[in-house]
């Protein structure tokens, strides 16, 4: 009977070997995984910083540029039309415009979106040909 202990003992003492072996392997992949999965989380947010933060600025500062120049050409054939009837006038339709360039960005400027064009209009005279 102690040769069949000897030999059940040997071969558990073989078991919890081989069980310290994967544990120390599987703690080693696991420790892999988690250096591997903080390495993506840094890249993830230079991703973020480096790529989709400025593509983003760039589209909002495309659409606002698009906007002010469309306003700008509006405001300067009304200015060469004469439509304005004062100064004060033109002061303040190019006031305004500012003003809705800092929201333009939020839209597709291809769109007429009603939220735009509900600003104070200007009263202009009408052009006689």
């Amino acid at each position: 009977m102690s040769k069949g202990n000897g030999e059940l003992q040997a071969k558990i003492d073989s078991l919890v070997e081989e069980c310290n072996e994967l544990r120390n392997r599987i703690l080693g992949i696991l420790d892999e995984y988690n250096q591997l999965s903080s390495r993506m989380n840094e890249l993830e947010e230079m991703f973020l910083t480096f790529v989709v933060l400025p593509g983003s600025q760039l589209r909002t500062v495309t659409q606002r540029r698009k906007f002010l120049e469309r306003e700008y050409n509006r405001i300067r054939q009304a200015v060469e039309q004469d439509s304005y009837l004062s100064p004060e006038e033109i002061d303040h339709d190019i006031q305004q415009t500012l003003r809705h360039a800092e929201v333009a960005y939020d839209y597709d400027i291809g769109d007429t979106d009603e939220s735009l064009n509900s600003r104070d209009t200007i009263p202009i005279k009408p052009t006689t040909n």
